[in-house]
């Protein structure tokens, strides 16, 4: 969001906005991610991403406005409450000293991944002191994997009952749906069980013969607060 790039905040406070503005609609309302999403996209603790909300809701950028099913805050951004940056005055091209002693060149990287051998185009560049850096092709955000809601259904229910109904079927669909938005991943899920039987909320399989779902997604809200697992 461009109003966002152009306000007058501290990077930190920019950062986390610019986050949850990804989210927002073009009024800046309808903005609920999870926190731990928010973690996720700006490199933060989930921690970090808590206190600097605070800031900005205290400071009247953002406003809690409802709040999910699931319990998840939903915020507007005050777009007109926003400082507004100085008038840019530089040029918006390279000058010749910024471009002097640069080189750009480019070079195979090989890359062997359990057996199997990919070669891509890489880029260096380099300076006339000598220094140079080259992106790292595994940092290649196409090549990272996102869970499936079925990978996230199938971790859901290796910890509780198996569910056969249709409406809880259908609820399940769409809590794996949230999770897979949120970021979270079948590996935090099994994480979540110790979480669960250290904290004394569930002691076993008799213990879920009970709306199974609903309980799941109270505790594992708790998980994420008490836990901090994204710190």
């Amino acid at each position: 969001m461009s109003i966002v790039w152009a306000s007058d905040l501290p990077k930190s406070s920019k950062m986390v906005l610019l986050a949850y503005s990804d989210f927002a609609d073009d009024d800046g309302g309808s903005v609920f991610p999870s926190r731990g999403r928010i973690a996720w996209k700006t490199g933060y603790s989930r921690r970090q991403v808590v206190r600097i909300t605070k800031t900005l809701v205290e400071l009247g950028y953002m406003t809690e406005v409802d709040s999910t099913k699931w319990g998840t805050v939903v915020y507007r951004i005050n777009l007109g409450a926003l400082p507004d940056l100085p008038p840019y005055t530089g040029g918006d091209k390279m000058s010749q000293a910024d471009a002097e002693g640069v080189t750009l060149t480019t070079a195979d990287v090989t890359k062997t991944t359990n057996g199997v051998t990919s070669t891509t185009k890489g880029v260096t560049l380099a300076t006339d002191q000598g220094a140079s850096m080259s992106p790292d092709p595994s940092l290649d955000p196409l090549k990272i994997h996102q869970e499936s809601p079925t990978e996230i259904k199938d971790a859901i229910q290796a910890i509780i009952k198996p569910i056969y109904l249709p409406e809880e079927l259908d609820k399940l669909e769409e809590v794996a749906g949230s999770f897979v938005d949120s970021g979270i991943s079948s590996e935090q899920i099994e994480g979540f069980k110790e979480w669960w039987i250290a904290a004394g909320y569930y002691s076993g399989p008799s213990h879920m013969e009970m709306p199974s779902l609903k309980i799941f997604v109270r505790d594992f809200l708790k998980y994420l607060d008490e836990a901090d697992v994204y710190a």
